[in-house]
């Protein structure tokens, strides 16, 4: 999870530090598009990571959060799908893979469980027909007949 979340500030430093510098460099009217569009998905750090945990949990679409950065600069495009190919094929697949082994340990443990309760419970009703068949046994001999 620690590393999710460095990650994901990382990122966030990276392009609420574009959006800066691009809002600093240009001198964009504050009531543009462009900017309204920057400051609402990258204008702060936790507006930032929001938006970048957003896109990864389905949250956000990722052509809304990607298409103002587009129009800043296309190299920031590719430093947002690195972001998302990161976490996606690098974090999140060794996490969802950590959750799974520990279900699939959960129900190995849950399995045993049940082979033991089997276990016990055949040797009960072995027991119970051993108890019958000596009680059956009425003249001690270890055999039945039929009268």
């Amino acid at each position: 999870m620690m590393l999710i979340s460095l990650i994901i500030y990382v990122f966030a430093v990276f392009f609420l530090g574009a959006t800066v510098e691009h809002l600093i460099l240009e001198h964009h009217d504050m009531n543009s598009e462009l900017t309204e569009s920057l400051m609402y998905w990258y204008g702060s750090l936790s507006r930032s990571m929001l938006t970048l945990f957003m896109v990864i949990s389905g949250g956000a679409d990722w052509n809304d959060a990607i298409e103002p950065l587009m129009d800043v600069d296309s190299v920031y495009m590719l430093f947002f799908v690195c972001y998302m190919f990161l976490m996606f094929v690098g974090v999140l697949n060794v996490v969802f893979a950590h959750f799974v082994a520990s279900a699939t340990e959960i129900i190995a443990q849950d399995q045993e469980a049940l082979v033991n309760h089997e276990i016990r419970e055949w040797r009960f009703y072995a027991e119970r027909l051993r108890a019958f068949f000596k009680h059956a046994d009425i003249n001690k001999t270890g055999t039945l007949n039929r009268e």
